[in-house]
Order: C-alpha cells, then sequence, then structure tokens
C-alpha cells in the first residue's frame, strides 16, 4: 500500500459515517482507511477479517 493504496480490490465506503474512507480486500481481511492526500500517506483506521458485522 505504501507506493499505491488504491491498487487491487479497492473500493469508496458509503453512509455518512463512512465519508472520505476507503476499504481494501486482502484475502479475508478488510483494510479501511482514509488517504492523506496532501501529506501523500494513508491512514489505517481499522483492520478486519470479512464477517456479517465486518461494514456494521
Amino acid at each position: 500500500m505504501c507506493n499505491d493504496p488504491f491498487q487491487g480490490n479497492v473500493k469508496p465506503l458509503k453512509g455518512q459515517e463512512w465519508k472520505g474512507l476507503y476499504r481494501k480486500v486482502v484475502g479475508r481481511y478488510r483494510i479501511f482507511f482514509l488517504p492523506v492526500f496532501n501529506r501523500q500517506h494513508i491512514e489505517i483506521i481499522t483492520i478486519r477479517p470479512r464477517a456479517e458485522k465486518t461494514y456494521r
């Protein structure tokens, strides 16, 4: 993710609560992150295994 955090299976999250956040699928895990474009880095919010409660 250092070189290009948007490479691979990455989608923006929907809903007011998730505004500005993206999720990346890595195997059975989901990485939720916030890109900080002006500082050229990302902030990892959480890493969760895929389950029914992942997005709740």
